[in-house]
Order: C-alpha cells, then sequence, then structure tokens
C-alpha cells in the first residue's frame, strides 16, 4: 500500500473538529517543525516586503488568519511573536504571496483557479482570504485530488464559507476524463505535482498526463515544485520542454532553502500567459 492509498485511507472518517490532527495525515500533508516556521517567516519578509513586513501588521490587516490557521486543531504549532500559530503557516504564506506577486505583475485581476493537489486546502483558504485586498478577484477555485482527501478539502473548506464557487474533483473521474472542462486560467500546484509518483497503475505517466491534457492548455501556470526521488528531475526536464522558453526560473524557493539543506528540494516556476509547444 503506497504512502498515498495510506493517507486516503486515512483521512475517511476525519471531522471538522480534529480534521488537521491526525498524525499520518499531517506528515504527509504539512510535516513541519519549529524551525521551519521561523526559517519561513523570515524569507518571507525577505522576499515579499511589499506584502508583508511584520507578522503583527499582518494579522491586523488579516484578523481572522489566527483564528483560521486553528481550524480542525493542528498537529504542529509553535509559538511565535505570542501567536499560537501551525508549523506550517509560514510556508502557505510564501506559496499565497508569491502567486499573489506574479498574478499582480502580470496584471490578473480576475482568476479561475485549478490546484492540483492541495491538501488540506491551506492554500486555498489563504488566498480566498487575502486576494481581495490585492485587487484580485478569485471567481472559481477547483481542487483535484485522490478520493477522500479531495472529500476532505472539500469538508474544510465548506466550514469557511467562502464567496466562491468551488470544484473539488476526484483524480479517478478526471483520469478517466482528460476532456473534462475545468474552467480556469490559473493552474497551481504546491508541491503535489512534483511529489505524486509518476507512473501509475495502468503504466501511464501521471504529471504528463497533467502537463499534456491541463498545463498545456490554460494560459497561466504557477509550481512550487517538490522532487522527489532521482525520476523528478527527469520529469522537469521533459515539463521545460513542454513550456519551451517561456518557462521562468525565479528562484529555489524559500529562497535560500537550498544552502540551508545543501540539497536543491524546492524550484519555483511561473508560466503567465505562455505559448504551448504545438
Amino acid at each position: 500500500m503506497t504512502t498515498y492509498t495510506k493517507c486516503n485511507e486515512e483521512a475517511k472518517n476525519v471531522n471538522i473538529v480534529n480534521i488537521r490532527n491526525n498524525r499520518m495525515l499531517n506528515a504527509m500533508i504539512e510535516g513541519e517543525g519549529a524551525a521551519a516556521t521561523w526559517f519561513n517567516m523570515e524569507n518571507l519578509k525577505k522576499d515579499y516586503p511589499q506584502y508583508f513586513t511584520n507578522f503583527n501588521e499582518f494579522v491586523n490587516k488579516f484578523p481572522t488568519i489566527i483564528t483560521d490557521d486553528a481550524v480542525g486543531n493542528p498537529y504542529l504549532k509553535c509559538t511565535y511573536m505570542n501567536y499560537k500559530i501551525s508549523t506550517s503557516l509560514p510556508r502557505y504564506l510564501w506559496y499565497a504571496f508569491d502567486i499573489i506577486n506574479e498574478l499582480t505583475k502580470s496584471n490578473i485581476k480576475n482568476v479561475k483557479i485549478f490546484e492540483i493537489g492541495g491538501g488540506y486546502g491551506i492554500l486555498a483558504r489563504i488566498l480566498l482570504r487575502i486576494s481581495k485586498k490585492y485587487n484580485i478577484k478569485i471567481k472559481k477555485y477547483s481542487m483535484v485530488d485522490v478520493d477522500n482527501i479531495v472529500k476532505l478539502q472539500k469538508k474544510y473548506l465548506d466550514y469557511f464559507n467562502f464567496d466562491c464557487e468551488t470544484n473539488f474533483i476526484n483524480f479517478s473521474e478526471l483520469y478517466k476524463n482528460p476532456d473534462m472542462d475545468i474552467d480556469c486560467n490559473l493552474i497551481i500546484s504546491s508541491g503535489s505535482l512534483g511529489e505524486i509518483g509518476e507512473v501509475s497503475e495502468d503504466g501511464k505517466n501521471i504529471q504528463n498526463f497533467y502537463i499534456q491534457n491541463f498545463l498545456n492548455k490554460c494560459p497561466n501556470v504557477h509550481l512550487h515544485w517538490s522532487p522527489q526521488g532521482p525520476k523528478t528531475s527527469h520529469t522537469f526536464q521533459s515539463f521545460k520542454s513542454y513550456t519551451k522558453k517561456d518557462i521562468k526560473h525565479l528562484f529555489h524557493a524559500p529562497s535560500g532553502l537550498e544552502n540551508a539543506l545543501k540539497d536543491k528540494t524546492r524550484e519555483t516556476i511561473s508560466l503567465f500567459k505562455y505559448k504551448k509547444v504545438s
């Protein structure tokens, strides 16, 4: 049984009270200690000072960010500037501002997002909570994941009752229907596309399935690529060939992380209004 299969089984019976407190799911989806919290918070301030300079100011601007973060009783928590937060919050804030920054630079104010993977739905929650303050309207948010995980995401995001159309897609249904109309102008993935296995049970390449059927048909793509295993670097090269010279290497994210770990663990790539390879 693969880790994804185990997590899919584990997600069957979680409830909203403890939705983020399951140890196995947390290890798979979040899994960061307190040291990463401080590291990522410092990089937030360094990489995006136009949006984030001080956590106190940020909480004043978005007073629900702390209460939102507490929903589901996160398994890993720490104290930062007298606030009790989940250890993964700064990383998801970094992802969110990375995306908002690219949308702003590209002058995209109305967006329909399709997220591949998505964990609990934390990045979706943050984007839906803060985007309006930066003159970005999320008109629709779609997510795809395995069966019970996508049900978990729906349960989690429905709790917040956002004023936005949402669509939760079972991967097995999408895999059977690659021509499914997702209706999006931005595809994002915060690690999932780089982490999923390349080959499915029927021998087809899952990463290429997404690239060929969805990424290459969407005008804007933003990925945080988390390599897992030796084959992923090959797929990353393939991804570059799909998107030709329009691919833009921004940085290893958060900045300096590859030096801290002495290994290139994540690349951020952003393709806004790119031309697909014919």
